[in-house]
């Protein structure tokens, strides 16, 4: 099994863009409400989007190693 892509919504796209960056994902799709990031191994990518009503009930956890 693969992992293909994990989705996370962010209540601001650009500080979150530039958090990922700093943990080493390239950026390589950016939109004004989306962005998706190459991880530095693997095949496997990472998203982000907006959305601003996101509630502590609505939170995604994810360790990167």
């Amino acid at each position: 099994m693969n992992l293909n892509q994990v989705t996370v919504a962010v209540n601001n796209i650009e500080q979150s863009i530039n958090f990922y960056q700093k943990l080493g994902l390239t950026l390589i799709v950016k939109s004004p409400h989306y962005a998706r990031f190459e991880c530095p191994k693997g095949d496997a990518t990472f998203s982000i989007i907006q959305n601003e009503n996101i509630t502590k009930e609505s939170t995604t956890h994810i360790y990167f190693e």
